[in-house]
C-alpha cells in the first residue's frame, strides 16, 4: 500500500509567510534607512561649517547615505516582488544589490537566502540566512526558512532548532508547527510530531497539508479511527482531493472495511482515471477480498499507467502465486527487482518460489542476497537454513536457525525496553521518579542499545540528584545516538 503526504509546505503557505514582511519592508529596513530627521540634524551641523570643505563634504555624504538608502530599499521591494511571483532569477538580482548597498539589512540577507533557497542554492541560502538571523534575531522568518534549508542538508537537529525558534517568535505561525511535525517525524518522535500537527490545524483550522500529516502519523501510531477522522474533514473541505482520498481508503483498509475502501478509490478512479496508485490500491483491497480476476485488471493497468512500479509487480507476482500460476508470479517478482534491486520481500518470494521448485542452489542465492540487504530479517534465516538442511549442509543450517532465534529475542526485547519506556514517562508524570527509574534501568537491561532508555534514564537520575550516574547514562544515549535529544520520546523531565 502506498500513502500519499501532500507536498510539504506548499508554495501558497511559504509564499504568504514571505509576503508578511513585504508590508513591513520599509520599516524593517530601519538599520540602513536614512531618516529625514537625520539629514536636518547632519545638515544643521554641515551648515555652521559651510564655509569649509569638510562641512561641504559632510553635507555631499549625508546626501549619498540618503540616496543609497533609498535606492537599496527600492532594491528590496522589487526583490520581494519578484519572489511573491515566482521569479526567482531576478529576485536573486534585486536581494544581491540591496545587500551590497545595505549589508547589514537583515531583510536583504534574508530575501537573498529564501531566493537561493527555492533555486535549490541550499548552501547560498543557508549562508545569506545565518546572516539575517545574526542580525535580527527576532525575524521569524529567517529562522523558518533556515530550518527548512537545514532540513533538506539533513541536518535535522538543527534545522527543528530554527524551526522551534521561528514558532516561539511567532506563536501563531502554523506552517512552523506543520515543519516541526515533520522534522519529529524525520527524528522518530511521533508523539511529538501528533502535537505539533494538532497545534497546526488549531492555529488553522482549514490546513489541509497538516490535516494529512496529522492523519498519516496517526495511521502509524495505530489509530486508524483518528486518521479518518482527519482524512474525512480534509474532504469535507474539498470533496476532491485525491490524495485524501487514497489515504482515506487506505487508512479503511487498515481497519478491515474492504467495501467501504473500494467504494472511495472507485470514487477517486472517475475523477482520476490515471491515478496509478489508487488504481494498485483498489487491486490490493480486491485481492484482500479474495477477487484474484478483479485485482490483476487493476494491479496490470496499473503497471501499464506506471510501468516502473516495483509494488504492483509484486502484488500482481503474490495474486499469481495464490491462484497457482508460478511462472507468472516468477516473471512478475523478476520485473519488480528490475526497478528495484533491494526489494528484500521480492528476493524473499523468489526464494521462496525457488525452494517449492526444489531449485535449492538458486533459492539459497535469493534468501542470502535478502539477508545482506536487511541483516536482521528473522524469516529469511529460518528459510535459508531449509535449504542448507536440504543440500545437507547442517552446521550453516543450525546457525542460520539460530540466528533467526537470536533476531526474534532482540526484536522481543526491544518492544519490551520500548513499553517499559512509555510505562516509565507515564510514572514520572504522576510523580513516581524511584518507579520510574526502575523501568528504565529494565529497558536498558533488555535492550542495551536503545538509546532513548539511556537518554530518558539519564535525565531521571539528574532529577534525582544523581548527577555522575545521570551524565553518564547521557553520555551513552549520545555515542548511541548523536540526535537522541530529539528522536527520544517527549522529554520525561518538565
Amino acid at each position: 500500500m502506498s500513502y500519499r503526504a501532500f507536498p510539504s509546505a506548499p508554495r501558497r503557505h511559504r509564499t504568504r509567510i514571505w509576503a508578511t514582511r513585504l508590508s513591513h519592508s520599509v520599516r524593517a529596513f530601519a538599520p540602513s534607512r536614512f531618516r529625514l530627521s537625520d539629514f536636518f540634524t547632519a545638515s544643521r551641523i554641515a551648515g555652521r561649517y559651510s564655509a569649509s570643505c569638510a562641512g561641504a563634504a559632510a553635507l555631499i555624504a549625508l546626501l549619498t547615505i540618503a540616496l543609497s538608502a533609498q535606492s537599496a530599499e527600492e532594491h528590496l521591494r522589487k526583490g520581494f516582488d519578484f519572489g511573491a511571483a515566482g521569479k526567482y532569477s531576478e529576485a536573486i538580482q534585486e536581494f544581491e544589490t540591496a545587500v551590497q548597498m545595505a549589508p547589514r539589512s537583515a531583510q536583504a540577507h534574508y530575501g537573498l537566502g529564501v531566493a537561493k533557497w527555492w533555486v535549490r542554492d541550499l548552501d547560498g541560502g543557508i549562508t545569506s540566512l545565518n546572516f539575517a538571523v545574526k542580525l535580527d534575531p527576532g525575524l521569524a522568518e529567517a529562522h523558518y526558512f533556515l530550518g527548512l534549508a537545514l532540513q533538506q542538508k539533513g541536518d535535522l537537529k538543527n534545522a527543528l532548532s530554527e524551526i522551534e525558534a521561528a514558532v516561539r517568535l511567532r506563536p501563531r505561525l502554523a506552517q512552523g508547527y506543520n515543519s516541526r511535525g515533520l522534522l519529529q517525524q524525520q527524528l522518530g518522535d511521533k508523539p511529538a510530531a501528533i502535537e505539533s500537527f494538532r497545534k497546526a490545524i488549531q492555529e488553522s483550522p482549514t490546513f489541509e497539508e497538516a490535516q494529512n500529516n496529522l492523519g498519516l502519523a496517526l495511521l502509524q501510531t495505530g489509530d486508524a479511527a483518528g486518521a479518518a477522522e482527519q482524512f474525512e474533514a480534509i474532504l469535507r473541505q474539498n470533496p476532491e482531493k485525491l490524495d485524501a482520498m487514497n489515504n482515506l481508503a487506505l487508512t479503511l483498509l487498515q481497519r478491515g472495511d474492504l467495501q467501504a475502501a473500494i467504494q472511495v478509490l472507485n470514487r477517486l478512479l472517475e475523477l482520476s482515471p490515471d491515478h496509478a496508485e489508487a488504481r494498485y490500491n483498489l487491486g490490493v483491497a480486491l485481492k484482500q477480498k479474495d477477487d484474484f480476476a478483479g485485482a490483476e485488471v487493476e494491479l496490470q493497468k496499473a503497471i501499464r499507467q506506471r510501468p516502473d512500479f516495483p509494488d504492483a509487480y509484486y502484488t500482481l507476482a503474490i495474486t499469481f502465486w495464490q491462484q497457482g500460476r508460478i511462472e507468472g508470479a516468477i516473471e512478475a517478482l523478476e520485473n519488480a527487482l528490475r526497478f528495484r534491486p533491494d526489494y528484500v520481500e521480492a528476493l524473499f518470494t523468489l526464494g521462496a518460489l525457488m525452494k517449492e521448485r526444489s531449485n535449492y542452489e538458486l533459492a539459497r542465492e535469493y534468501f542470502e542476497r535478502a539477508i545482506r540487504i536487511k541483516s536482521n530479517y528473522p524469516e529469511a534465516y529460518v528459510a535459508l537454513a531449509g535449504v542448507l538442511k536440504k543440500q545437507g549442509q547442517l552446521k550453516p543450517a543450525a546457525e542460520a536457525l539460530q540466528r533467526a532465534e537470536d533476531l526474534r529475542k532482540q526484536k522481543q526485547n526491544l518492544e519490551a525496553a520500548t513499553f517499559a519506556t512509555h510505562a516509565a514517562q507515564q510514572l514520572l508524570l504522576k510523580g513516581d521518579l524511584e518507579g520510574s527509574i526502575k523501568q528504565l534501568q529494565l529497558a536498558v537491561t533488555l535492550a542495551p542499545d536503545y538509546a532513548p532508555a539511556h537518554f530518558q534514564l539519564g535525565r531521571a537520575l539528574l532529577k534525582k540528584g544523581l548527577k555522575q550516574a545521570g551524565e553518564a547514562s547521557l553520555r551513552r544515549a549520545r555515542e548511541l545516538d548523536l540526535n537522541v535529544e530529539h528522536s527520544s520520546l517527549r522529554p520525561i523531565v518538565r
